[in-house]
């Protein structure tokens, strides 16, 4: 096979393959199949931004570029905490390789602006809700093609609620 595919020009690819950006794994989603996410969130730099610019800056840039994968997957509560510690680090900074001590414990940072903390969302939260998400859209069968080809191929039919599921991450015996 890797003969026939090479005389052709094709080189033999491995696993995860990446389609949109985000890995196509056949099993449950591991630490390092999130690699080059949490690699991209950690390539974000401080330079020289504030205090309040840090802020900003996670909670639109690096936060939002975790929302697609966090839609897709239910992210493993490490790859949470590592985006969450790249963040912290990446708030606390003050240059290049200088660190201040946390002034806020990061619990606190995802507490509302309007009582007190600083409107950053709770990763685990946020990954649930968007899941969530996910399943009502599914229930709804909003037209898309994905919500076709769940409720022909895997429902088949049948109530969401009410499917038999087995110990499979990915509803393999519905």
């Amino acid at each position: 096979m890797v003969e026939r595919a090479q005389r052709y020009g094709y080189q033999p690819g491995g696993f995860p393959v990446r389609y949109l950006g985000v890995p196509l794994v056949a099993g449950k989603l591991t630490i390092n199949a999130c690699k080059p996410f949490t690699s991209r969130v950690q390539g974000r730099k401080a330079k020289s931004l504030s205090y309040a610019g840090r802020v900003e800056l996670v909670g639109s840039v690096l936060y939002s570029m975790s929302q697609y994968w966090m839609s897709v997957f239910m992210l493993p509560k490490a790859v949470i905490r590592e985006v969450e510690r790249i963040c912290s680090n990446f708030l606390w900074s003050v240059g290049p390789g200088l660190k201040l001590k946390a002034m806020m414990a990061w619990k606190y940072l995802a507490i509302p602006k309007k009582e007190g903390g600083q409107g950053l969302r709770d990763l685990v939260s946020w990954n649930y809700a968007c899941v969530y998400r996910q399943i009502w859209v599914v229930m709804m069968q909003q037209g898309s093609l994905w919500v076709a080809w769940i409720q022909a191929y895997k429902l088949k039919g049948r109530d969401f609620w009410n499917v038999n599921v087995s110990g499979s991450w990915n509803w393999g015996s519905c």
